[in-house]
Parts: C-alpha cells; structure tokens; sequence
C-alpha cells in the first residue's frame, strides 16, 4: 500500500505518493528529480493533477473565445512512460534523426543539452525536450494554449549532472 502525503505549495493542496517522483509542483513551478529538470508555469495554472506515473495535467479557468467557453490544459508527460524506447541510450543524433524522420520542427533551447523539438496541427501544439537516456518531457496542449507551452518549453533547466547525452 503507497503512503499518501500531502503536500502545500504556493497556496495548492495536492495528494501525492512518496513513490512519485513529481517533486516540485504550484507556485509557478514544475519539476521532477528523477527526470532532472525544473519547468515555470503560467501563474493562471493553478488546478494540477498528478498521475502515478508522474505525468500532469494543469488547467487554467476557462475564458470565453469567439462566443464559446474555452478550456486550457497543458498536459506534460514524461518522455520515458510515452516513448520508452529511449530509456538507456544516449545517442543525440539517432534521437534527433527519429524526430526529423516523423515530421517534427526541431527549435532551439537556451541549454544545448536540450533536444527540442515540435509539431503542430490544426488543434494541438506539442513540444518534445530531451537530454537523454529518455530523459525528458513531452508538453501538448490546444492550439490557443501555444504561448503557455512555449514559455514552459523554453524555462525548462536542468538539474545539475542532467545531461546524459554522449
């Protein structure tokens, strides 16, 4: 049976395990030790709801757009639960080349550790970071929430000794 604690911050309550790893939550911030990074959050993200596989889901309160309520999630998912095949491999060009091979935009990050990548349709915009080993999160939301998954996507720093590419 998992040990339940709470945890406060930044004025949220939020149950979480002792086993999950989503270590750093509220308050304008997400981050993960495990993974290795710290991410800033829009501060009209105030809802988050943590699964047991670290994956999250932040909602903001709804906004009216062209007449119609307007819902705004930005899900994060940890890379390693969504594309488990990197975990243990360390090779910066085969990650790079298996995105360009699927049609994904590679973007530029302040850390050059970060593989940064993205693609978008006509509803959804998603970003992939990665520094290696499956290391890494993989952030999609709505279109219309694009400006909030790129301020997170480019907050992104790592932990110290993060990076595992070779």
């Amino acid at each position: 049976m998992k040990r339940l604690k709470l945890v406060l911050m930044g004025g949220l309550l939020l149950w979480a395990s002792a086993a999950w790893s989503v270590s750093r939550v509220g308050g304008g911030i997400l981050g993960n030790e495990e993974v290795g990074f710290i991410a800033s959050l829009s501060p009209d993200y105030t809802r988050y709801y943590i699964a047991a596989d670290d994956d999250v889901r932040m909602d903001a309160s709804p906004v009216f757009n062209n007449g119609r309520l307007q819902s705004r999630t930005i899900m994060v998912f940890m890379l390693k639960n969504e594309q488990p095949q990197w975990v243990g491999r360390t090779d910066r060009l085969e990650f790079q080349n298996h995105f360009f091979g699927l049609g994904w935009q590679a973007l530029r990050h302040s850390d050059p550790c970060v593989e940064h990548f993205e693609k978008i349709n006509s509803s959804t915009v998603t970003r992939v970071l990665s520094w290696g080993d499956g290391r890494g999160i993989i952030v999609t939301s709505a279109i219309a929430q694009y400006e909030d998954v790129k301020a997170m996507a480019n907050s992104t720093t790592l932990d110290p000794g993060a990076c595992s590419w070779k």
